[in-house]
């Protein structure tokens, strides 16, 4: 499964975003997060649904390559990734709102 974000945050802000929400998840889901400079490799669980992914924080985006949870949850880890990633990501928002 792949999953493209484009933002206008920079690529240093939008890892210090991305890099809040992982530390988030870590805690609240006990996902694996480690980091090789401006990328991530997680797995885990969230919602049910088994993450095993790397994630590449960009200038202009953030691109996701993972596992496919299965034709059953697959829409359901787009929609929430997707969203996940706009709420993080959005320039209007203040990144002490993000939420696991």
């Amino acid at each position: 499964m792949e999953i493209s974000h484009k933002h206008t945050l920079g690529q240093a802000e939008a890892q210090r975003r991305f890099e809040k929400h992982t530390n988030l998840w870590k805690k609240e889901h006990g996902v694996d997060v480690s980091w090789n400079g401006n990328q991530a490799h997680l797995v885990g669980k969230v919602m049910g649904i088994d993450i095993d992914a790397n994630v590449t924080v960009g200038e202009n985006s953030i691109d996701a390559v993972g596992k496919d949870p299965g034709f059953l949850k697959k829409k359901l880890a787009e929609s929430y990734l997707k969203n996940k990633l706009a709420d993080v990501m959005n320039p209007n928002a203040s990144s002490d709102t993000i939420t696991a």
